[in-house]
């Protein structure tokens, strides 16, 4: 079955992004149809550089097949995109002064912590 690498990063707006003045940063999600770690990890920093934003830090790196997203229709489209596009990204931004209530919501993004065991064979 067919795997994809799945990256989290957090970026920010760099100063000639569009979206400098009213977004703080943003949860990335890549999807990157790639050979190695390294390779999809620079094609998915390539990728949020030419949108002008900045990766501050990677948060995870993983690869995954289709059925570890269960009934996620948001994966399977992502995923499926990844394949046909070789690479997506999906920005979740945050407003550049959060409200005390805003909460970014970590654990809906955590990728890399959907299954321990590879439902991919």
């Amino acid at each position: 079955m067919k795997e994809l690498y799945v990256i989290v990063l957090t970026a920010r707006p760099g100063e000639n992004s569009r979206d400098y003045l009213e977004v703080g940063g943003a949860y990335v999600v890549a999807w990157i149809d790639a050979s190695n770690d390294a390779e999809a990890l620079a094609s998915a920093s390539r990728l949020v550089n030419e949108k002008n934003w900045v990766v501050d830090t990677v948060e995870s790196v993983a690869r995954r097949c289709k059925a570890e997203f269960g009934g996620d229709a948001s994966g399977f489209q992502h995923f499926d995109q990844a394949l046909a596009d070789k690479e997506v990204l999906v920005f979740h931004t945050w407003p550049s002064a959060p409200q005390p209530s805003w909460d970014v919501g970590r654990t809906r993004l955590n990728v890399g912590a959907i299954g321990l065991t590879s439902r991919c064979n």
